[in-house]
C-alpha cells in the first residue's frame, strides 16, 4: 500500500472547480495526496 486518503468534500469540491485538491484546498487530505504521489513516484523509479 502507498498509502490512505480518507474521503473528503474537498475532493468533490475540487473537481466541480476544474482544478486538483492539492491546488484547492491546504490540509490534511492535500497532504496525503502529496504523500502517496510521492511514494507512488519514489516505486516507480525503483523499477525503471
Amino acid at each position: 500500500m502507498v498509502g490512505k486518503i480518507p474521503l473528503d468534500c474537498a475532493f468533490v469540491e475540487a473537481m466541480v472547480q476544474g482544478v486538483p485538491v492539492t491546488k484547492y484546498a491546504n490540509g490534511l487530505t492535500s497532504d496525503l495526496v502529496t504523500v502517496v504521489w510521492n511514494n507512488i513516484s519514489e516505486i516507480l523509479k525503483k523499477r525503471s
